[in-house]
């Protein structure tokens, strides 16, 4: 299955070191917390300090979209074609 992944912040383009990119991965379906371990396996420990804290709670400094809907669950389900955005929160007012 191929997942589009876009990085819609500056933290997040950061991490990665890119801006979006095409996922090809080997299922039909995967879960999102599946997603984004392979996201965090290939792009390292600053992406995983923006998606996870310490005691492992899911998204404590981010959004995450899938398909433009606000998704927090982990065990949420992707198929092919979806689109993943990953957005920080920002500080300011």
């Amino acid at each position: 299955m191929k997942v589009e992944v876009l990085y819609r912040s500056a933290a997040f383009r950061q991490a990665a070191g890119v801006q979006q990119e095409a996922l090809e991965l080997e299922a039909e379906s995967l879960k999102l917390g599946q997603v984004l371990r392979v996201l965090v396996e290939k792009h390292g420990e600053g992406l995983k300090s923006l998606l996870f804290t310490e005691g492992k709670e899911a998204f404590p400094r981010c959004f995450v979209l899938i398909n433009g809907s606000s998704v927090r669950r982990l065990d949420f389900e992707l198929a092919g074609g979806d689109r993943l955005e990953l957005v920080s929160f920002s500080a300011g007012g």
